[in-house]
Formats: structure tokens, C-alpha cells, sequence
């Protein structure tokens, strides 16, 4: 084992210790952070081995680097491995002090490297009435793809949400957890994203229907089966799993995000205050809400030009 406050003599192998610094970090992060982390490092460790970590200096990280962006990597994939090295290296000088100095500090992504847009999609009325008609009413989608365009909510929010924080009397959702999935754990219920993710959000009289209509049928069919208490099941009681809501709405062209990005739009289309959008979404800062969640569309453009023939005419 690696004695934290002790140098290791002998050889220390990176490929051991990178597997020591995974088990150590496990407990600080979501466990489908950590897959990513465990993924991204076996990446690494292909590459170092069992390398004595004292040997791997500035430059063969930097090298690395470079040939990661060279096997055609998107830039977002090379800062998860350049920050998990970081990480990793950072540990080994504080508080394994195998070394002295951090050999990542100074290494920065090639600018060159490929930086992948996500394309946002503003999904029209009718492709809406199309994507609800082929999945109705008792479809394990239909609830979700509902909550999603009507409240513009994360999909792990969506699909963690129970009945205990539906107030149907006041019209309000309470957003406070999220559904997530672990091989050892199954489902279980973990933080939302972030603490301005912790929030109430009003919901329009239709919605309002639906989910009590909804909540009638489901009490029938899963009754004791529903566990969880979700508000999003399968008839078994089951959660709907986040891949398979997610393969449901790419079949037709959509991905989670294009629901949530369509509500935002539709809100600041029809004038709502751009705080009182962001705080329905979850964000901190006004600013992401209007760089990354609303879409500029032809209406928009309607609007500003009949404010400038009444300013200018």
C-alpha cells in the first residue's frame, strides 16, 4: 500500500499507483463521474505502465498530449485526461510525496485540438404532437418527453422526480434530487448538478392534468411495485432508465438536451424575465441561460424589427 506522509523506496510503478489514486478519489464523486475517470486513466496507464513515476517528466506528458490530439481526440476529451493527470500527479507530490514537483504543471492543450459544438435543436409544435404520438399516454416516454418540454428540466431531474414532490394543489414541482445508476448500487437518488439546481418550478394547468390523470393510472397498475415513488415508471414499476429515454427521443432526432433547450426558447421567445428563466432551470448566472439554453428563431427577429419601426419610424 502507498504510506501517505512516507517516501516510497524502490521502484513506484505508475500503473499501481495510478489504480491507488482511483480507489482514493471513488468517495469524492458521483459514481458515473468516477467511470469516466476510470476510463479515461486506463487510457494513460497504456501509455506509462509500470513506468516508475519519479521518471515521467514534463515532456512525456506533453508528448502524450500531443498524440492523443493527433489520433483526431476532441479537445473535451483531451482536458478530462489532462486534468485527471494533473489530479493524479498533484497526489503523488501531496500527500504520497513520491515527488517533488508536479511534471503536468505548464502543459497546456494544443489549440488546434477539435472542439465539439453541441448542436441545440429547437423542436417545433407538430414534431412535439409527432414524438407524443408515438409514444401515448402509458408509454414509459410519454411523461418524461412531457416534463421535459414542460418545465425544462435536466433529465436525470425528470427521471428521479417522485410523487412526494409533485404538488398538484399549488402547481408547483420541487427539484431537489436526481435518478442516477450504478453496477453495484442499481438506481439510487443523488445530488442535483448543482445548489442553484435546488428549486421550485410552477407548472402550467395542462401539465397539471396530465400528471394527476397520470398519477390515477399508475397507482392501478404498479401500486406497491413503485418503490421509488417515481413519477416516471414502466408499467413493472420500474424507473425509466436514462438510456432508454435517451435512445427513444435520438430514434426520432432529439437528444435529453433538446427538450430542456426548447423550453428556454419558447420562455424568452414569449418575453419571460431572463432571471426568472434561469432560476426555472436551475442556473446561477443569467448568462449561461442566454448563451447556451435559448435559440435565436424567426420570431425573435419579427420582434426586434417592430421595435425598431416604432423607434425609428
Amino acid at each position: 500500500a502507498w504510506m501517505v506522509g512516507t517516501r516510497v523506496q524502490g521502484r513506484n510503478p505508475f500503473s499501481k499507483f495510478a489504480e491507488t489514486w482511483l480507489e482514493h478519489i471513488r468517495v469524492q464523486m458521483r459514481e458515473s463521474t468516477f467511470r469516466i475517470y476510470q476510463s479515461q486513466a486506463k487510457k494513460i496507464i497504456d501509455r506509462f505502465g509500470d513506468k516508475d513515476i519519479r521518471r515521467i517528466r514534463p515532456l512525456d506528458i506533453d508528448n502524450l498530449i500531443t498524440d492523443f490530439a493527433r489520433a483526431g481526440l476532441s479537445y473535451q476529451t483531451l482536458r478530462i485526461r489532462l486534468n485527471l493527470m494533473k489530479r493524479l500527479f498533484a497526489y503523488a507530490v501531496f500527500p504520497a510525496q513520491i515527488l517533488h514537483v508536479n511534471p503536468t504543471d505548464g502543459i497546456k492543450l494544443p489549440k488546434t485540438a477539435t472542439r465539439v459544438v453541441i448542436a441545440r435543436k429547437v423542436v417545433k409544435k407538430k414534431e412535439i404532437r409527432r414524438l407524443l404520438k408515438k409514444y401515448p399516454f402509458g408509454c414509459p416516454y410519454h411523461i418524461p418527453i412531457l416534463l421535459s418540454y414542460h418545465t425544462g428540466m435536466r433529465c436525470g431531474e425528470v427521471l428521479g422526480l417522485t410523487w412526494k414532490n409533485v404538488d398538484l394543489q399549488y402547481s408547483c414541482i420541487h427539484v431537489v434530487q436526481q435518478l442516477s445508476y450504478g453496477t453495484e448500487r442499481g438506481y439510487y437518488f443523488s445530488p442535483v448538478k448543482t445548489r442553484t439546481s435546488i428549486r421550485d418550478i410552477l407548472i402550467d394547468k395542462r401539465l397539471v392534468s396530465i400528471l394527476a390523470e397520470w398519477k390515477d393510472v399508475q397507482k392501478e397498475e404498479c401500486g406497491v411495485q413503485n418503490k421509488f415513488d417515481l413519477v416516471c415508471t414502466r408499467k413493472d414499476g420500474n424507473p425509466v432508465s436514462k438510456w432508454s429515454y435517451a435512445g427513444a427521443l435520438k430514434k426520432y432526432g432529439f437528444n435529453t438536451h433538446s427538450l430542456r433547450h426548447t423550453h428556454a426558447t419558447l420562455l424568452v421567445e414569449n418575453h419571460a424575465i431572463l432571471k426568472d428563466v434561469a432560476v426555472r432551470l436551475g442556473h446561477a448566472d443569467t448568462a449561461i441561460t442566454a448563451n447556451l439554453y435559448t435559440h435565436h428563431t424567426p420570431t425573435m427577429s419579427a420582434a426586434t424589427k417592430k421595435i425598431l419601426d416604432k423607434i425609428f419610424c
